[in-house]
């Protein structure tokens, strides 16, 4: 289940338009928990 607000997200996949597809690539840049996104320019991450 997708979560409503950012304070009920746990796993990547809670996020809304976030899939398989995107945790794999995610994880290939070290990501693994939402936390680790916090203050991250998604321009500059790639």
């Amino acid at each position: 289940m997708k979560a409503n607000s950012a304070k009920e997200v746990t796993r990547l996949g809670q996020i809304p338009n976030v899939g398989k597809a995107v945790i794999n690539d995610l994880s290939l840049l070290g990501i693994t928990r939402p936390d680790q996104l916090k203050d991250k320019d998604g321009s500059t991450e790639h």
